[in-house]
C-alpha cells in the first residue's frame, strides 16, 4: 500500500484507510438505523414535538466517498410547534437585524422601531414559508414534515428540488 504522499506504506503499519474499510463492512453487514426517535418538550407558549426516523441501506455499499450513499439513505421527520413559540422565537431571531436596518435606514431609529420591523419582518418570513409550503397552520400550531427516500425530497407531501446529483450518484 502507499501512504498519504504517494510514497510506499511502510510494512505492518495499518493505512489510515483501513478503519474507513471496516467501518465500510459494518456498513454493510448492518446498516445504521434511527427508528422513531422523538423529542418532547414543553415551553411557556406550548409543548413542542418531532420525531425522525432515519435509515442507511447498506446492500451494494462500496466506500464511504461513495456519492451513491445518498440513494441509500431514507429519513421522515416531523415537527410540530405552537404557532406563538415559533413566532417569538423567529422575532428574537430577527431582532438584530431589524435594528441594524432600521438604524441604517434611519440613524436615530428608536428601539420600538427597531422591535416593530423585527415583528414585519417575522411575519412576512411566516408567510414566506406557509406560500412555499413548508410550513403547515394546524390549529394554534405549526407544523411540517418531511420525507427523503429515493433521492427525492417531499416537504408536506410537496416535491422539493435538490442540486443536481453527480452522475455516478444517480
Amino acid at each position: 500500500g502507499f501512504s498519504r504522499s504517494g510514497r510506499p506504506a511502510a510494512e505492518g503499519v495499518p493505512r489510515r484507510d483501513d478503519g474507513l474499510q471496516r467501518v465500510a463492512a459494518g456498513f454493510r453487514r448492518h446498516p445504521p438505523e434511527i427508528g422513531s426517535r422523538r423529542l418532547a418538550f414543553d415551553l411557556p407558549r406550548g409543548g413542542v414535538r418531532a420525531r425522525v426516523d432515519a435509515r442507511f441501506d447498506g446492500a451494494g455499499f462500496k466506500s464511504m466517498a461513495d456519492p451513491g450513499n445518498i440513494q441509500r439513505l431514507s429519513v421522515a421527520a416531523s415537527l410540530k410547534a405552537p404557532a406563538a413559540a415559533v413566532r417569538a422565537l423567529l422575532i428574537g431571531l430577527m431582532r438584530p437585524k431589524a435594528a441594524a436596518y432600521a438604524k441604517a435606514v434611519k440613524p436615530d431609529a428608536t428601539a420600538a422601531e427597531g422591535g416593530a420591523l423585527s415583528v414585519r419582518m417575522a411575519d412576512q418570513t411566516i408567510r414566506n414559508l406557509q406560500a412555499r409550503h413548508l410550513l403547515r397552520s394546524k390549529g394554534g400550531d405549526y407544523a411540517s414534515s418531511l420525507t427523503f427516500r429515493d433521492g427525492a425530497l417531499t416537504v408536506n407531501g410537496q416535491p422539493m428540488a435538490l442540486p443536481e446529483l453527480p452522475a455516478s450518484a444517480r
